[in-house]
């Protein structure tokens, strides 16, 4: 069994779409973003660590500038956390390996309707 420290476990249920229950915010959704110079900080760590997912060149240049919501995150092994990123119709589904430390980089963004 794998350590994971409390911050994951806290960060772990997370999704794209998180309702607050409470009646009064029943017209607020929150999404957990990362913005583009922390997206390009974290994926620079993931090349250089060699790590097994990280995000290509090609299209950190064709988002650059924007921010990405993160549809998913789960452990990946005792010192990384897979992040499944949502960047436009065009990039649904990209996966980056960060480690736990990194995941204060992830910032909720709450809308109301």
């Amino acid at each position: 069994m794998c350590h994971v420290p409390r911050e994951t476990k806290m960060n772990y249920n997370r999704s794209m779409f998180n309702n607050n229950n409470n009646s009064k915010d029943n017209m607020k959704k929150t999404y957990d973003i990362i913005s583009y110079g922390n997206l390009k900080k974290m994926n620079r760590d993931a090349q250089w660590k060699k790590k097994n997912q990280y995000i290509p060149e090609d299209i950190m240049q064709a988002i650059k500038g924007k921010f990405v919501i993160v549809s998913h995150q789960f452990p990946h092994n005792d010192v990384e956390q897979r992040l499944v990123l949502f960047a436009g119709e065009k990039f649904p589904n990209l996966l980056l390996d960060v480690d736990f430390k990194d995941l204060k980089n992830i910032t909720p963004l709450n809308l109301e309707r």
